[in-house]
């Protein structure tokens, strides 16, 4: 639930704001949204009162009489509401899959990943949050299941048939919200995407949009300023900063301070004209940090280096948008996030934590890279 509002008044508004076709129902629903809120880990039986009130949900969740999306319907208005009058909101676009391969007799799953005894489902979901890092609500909920398993290479396939329009379908829900709002009472938004964001045709909506976003660069691009790519081109470019940030201790490391170096540099990608004919140039601008391992205040050449294509939006009526891209690093243990155990525990960190020590409000991705080696005083 957003911790924008108290909990009885946010299950009230989602509820008399969702199109059911008995009020009865909507009484209902601000019940159970109240009996979830408060309980978030429980289970229904755990989280209602008693078991009649656990068995009023399960008849609620199986009343053919409405559809999911309808239910979804209150809390995006709510969540809408919500931004009223916010000078800044970020809206963070994230991807979670749901595992029930124990579940043998559930119909309805899907595959997942290349393993075809797993099962489960994909959601897609957009969050808009406050600039302190409250949220608001969702603005944008998408689920699907993956009727075969992915064998094909995704450029063989329409636009329309990939997977990665959940980003564009993001960014239209949120522009839609923003409609309903008067236009002085619009904040400025910011979008926050995970490296499989860093698409060309997201990157074009976003500037039609006129709204900001930070996305974790995950390739490799080609400019404009040739011969240089976009990786060679902000090696080019001094360091802006220098920010000594703490880290806390965690999955087995030890609390240490890194020393962050910040570049960056407006550049202009350039589609291949013969394999991306539909694609145009656009005029971005990437951020790189850089974190410096080396001893006794020194700077290590072999510290891991970090690329983004942060990109901050000016206000909802100042023509046009700059749009930053943030890059992980390239080589060994560039894209393993616990390099200790091999697996992927965390990818993110707060931005807001990151906020605290001044870096422009960014998302910073919270990957664990090792460095070769740390040269001798």
């Amino acid at each position: 639930m957003p911790t924008c509002c108290s909990l009885p008044l946010w299950a009230a508004q989602v509820a008399e704001a969702t199109p059911l076709p008995d009020r009865r129902l909507n009484t209902r629903l601000e019940r159970l949204l109240s009996n979830l809120a408060a309980k978030p880990l429980d289970a229904f039986p755990q989280a209602a009162a008693d078991w009649h009130q656990a068995k009023a949900t399960y008849r609620f969740l199986a009343n053919e009489r409405f559809a999911w999306n309808d239910l979804f319907v209150g809390w995006q208005a709510a969540s809408t509401q919500a931004m009223r009058g916010q000078s800044l909101v970020y809206v963070a676009h994230d991807t979670t899959t749901f595992t029930y391969t124990s579940l043998k007799h559930t119909t309805g799953l899907g595959y997942i990943n290349q393993w075809e005894a797993t099962r489960g489902i994909h959601c897609h979901s957009s969050l808009a949050l406050r600039s302190d890092g409250v949220v608001l609500g969702l603005l944008h909920q998408h689920y699907w299941v993956r009727e075969h398993l992915r064998k094909s290479a995704p450029n063989s396939r329409p636009r329309e048939d990939k997977e990665s329009i959940k980003w564009q379908q993001g960014l239209n829900a949120t522009a839609a919200a923003l409609d309903i709002l008067p236009t002085s009472q619009r904040p400025r938004v910011i979008h926050l995407m995970d490296r499989e964001g860093d698409i060309h045709e997201v990157f074009a909506k976003v500037l039609e949009l006129g709204h900001g976003a930070i996305i974790r660069r995950y390739r490799n691009r080609a400019v404009a300023e040739w011969p240089l790519d976009a990786d060679q081109l902000i090696r080019t470019v001094p360091v802006l900063a220098r920010v000594k940030l703490k880290l806390p201790a965690g999955h087995g490391r030890k609390a240490r301070t890194a020393v962050v170096e910040l570049r960056s540099k407006a550049m202009t990608l350039s589609p291949n004209n013969h394999v991306e004919r539909q694609r145009q140039p656009l005029r971005l601008a990437m951020v790189e940090r850089k974190r410096s391992t080396g001893c006794c205040g020194r700077l290590s050449r072999h510290g891991p280096r970090s690329r983004f294509w942060p990109w901050s939006a000016p206000t909802p009526f100042a023509g046009g948008s700059k749009i930053f891209t943030w890059s992980g690093n390239k080589g060994a243990g560039s894209n393993n996030y616990s390099w200790r155990h091999g697996t992927v525990w965390k990818k993110r960190w707060s931005f807001m934590q990151e906020s605290r020590y001044g870096l422009y409000n960014c998302v910073i991705w919270r990957g664990v890279n090792r460095p070769r080696r740390v040269p001798k005083c």
